[in-house]
């Protein structure tokens, strides 16, 4: 085995020695099947580009199994967080602090009981054109372990992946979150964003915007008491798009049929 994978499964033992339970031939396994997975995903010429065009929905299906069986094998309710699960998923990745790329998790308890939701950002493409592919994926606490029982649809062309909760759903009993990704990567940044629900069987897409542009995905949008604002950059003289020199803050508040905005007002950037 390779010293990349060994460091990669002895850092994610570090993380969580008491929640690691796969068998130990399984994990070595497993990693090395998700490295290889991911080496799918990425293309550096056009001949591996023919191949990864004809393996790439097999290729993110099969990995994606493989990040549930990781979750499953390597983490308990009663001793795991969210932060562990994000820090392992992104060891299982190969993603490093303060990279771009990186995973997201959080936990929900809901009438149908406790649940784990994850957002998996896969790097996908080639080196000058990113096609990562973004998982939202609900696992519920059952006994000493995380079982899989919903995924959203894929989002593809979504990168660089921030998510903020809703600390109170329209909805009782439901949770919903903000999601946000770069789509592709520009300068400023293209952000694309998605409201989820979560009612503890399935998710939903309450509302999908059009994409805007603005400082990054992490600082697109702000949550507030009601709902959310909106911060998109603006070019008023349609000559400079390269540098907006305008923010125009929108301000929705959250009801049951999904965001209805309220406010609007500018600031100079």
């Amino acid at each position: 085995m390779s010293t990349k994978v060994c460091s990669l499964i002895a850092l994610s033992l570090l993380l969580c020695p008491a929640r690691f339970r796969a068998q130990p031939r399984s994990a070595p396994n497993r990693v090395e099947e998700i490295r290889s997975l991911s080496k799918q995903l990425r293309w550096h010429d056009e001949c591996d580009r023919e191949e990864y065009l004809r393996t790439r929905d097999e290729a993110t299906q099969r990995l994606l199994g493989d990040v549930d069986g990781f979750v499953m094998e390597s983490f308990q309710p009663d001793t795991s967080t969210a932060d562990l699960m994000k820090a392992g998923l992104d060891a299982l990745l190969g993603y490093r602090k303060g990279d771009s790329m990186k995973n997201e998790a959080f936990s929900a308890s809901l009438p149908t009981g406790r649940f784990l939701i994850i957002g998996v950002d896969l790097r996908c493409g080639g080196p000058a054109i990113p096609e990562d592919v973004v998982s939202f994926r609900a696992y519920k606490e059952s006994g000493d372990r995380f079982v899989p029982v919903a995924h959203a649809g894929l989002w593809d062309y979504a990168t660089y992946l921030d998510v903020k909760p809703v600390p109170a759903p329209p909805i009782p009993g439901e949770l919903w979150f903000l999601a946000s990704a770069e789509v592709p990567p520009l300068t400023p940044p293209t952000v694309a964003m998605r409201l989820y629900a979560f009612d503890g069987n399935s998710f939903r897409a309450v509302w999908t915007p059009k994409n805007i542009t603005a400082e990054g995905s992490d600082k697109a949008v702000e949550l507030t008491t009601a709902g959310f604002v909106i911060d998109r950059l603006f070019d008023p003289t349609g000559v400079a798009a390269l540098s907006p020199t305008v923010v125009i803050h929108e301000q929705y508040i959250l009801t049951p049929d999904g965001p209805r905005k309220t406010n609007e007002w500018e600031t100079e950037r």
